[in-house]
């Protein structure tokens, strides 16, 4: 995901980001997360390969990416219900699409 800095430095601003959002051009699933629309049914088909349940460490690393980005994917994948968080804070792949 890019940074606030480098999505100023492309010219997109927060209107800009929030019409591409309305459009399905971008996903935000939190401020200042800017991903590809189709991030969140990718995300969840590689948890899917992790072995389940995973935890957030073990999704940051399959995906490649930091904890800037993967806690508020994981969330969003969470109310998506492609995902579900246990109470041990450990998550399983709940689509089966995504399996």
């Amino acid at each position: 995901a890019p940074t606030a800095d480098r999505l100023r430095e492309l010219g997109l601003d927060e209107p800009a980001l929030a019409a591409a959002a309305r459009a399905g051009r971008v996903l935000r699933p939190a401020p200042g997360i800017v991903l590809p629309p189709d991030a969140a049914q990718t995300a969840a088909a590689w948890l899917a390969e992790l072995s389940q349940p995973f935890t957030t460490s073990e999704a940051r690393v399959r995906l490649g990416t930091s904890r800037r980005v993967v806690l508020p994917l994981l969330e969003h994948l969470d109310r998506r219900g492609l995902t579900r968080r246990l109470p041990d804070d450990r998550r399983t792949v709940t689509s089966p699409a995504a399996r």
